[in-house]
C-alpha cells in the first residue's frame, strides 16, 4: 500500500461511511 493510501484510509473511510449513512447527499469527488 502507498503512503499515501495509508495516511488518507481514515479519512476516506469517514466519507464512504457518511455517503452509506446519508446516501441522499451527493458523493464528495
Amino acid at each position: 500500500m502507498s503512503a499515501w493510501l495509508l495516511n488518507n484510509l481514515p479519512t476516506l473511510t469517514q466519507d464512504f461511511l457518511t455517503r452509506d449513512a446519508t446516501p441522499h447527499t451527493e458523493a464528495k469527488v
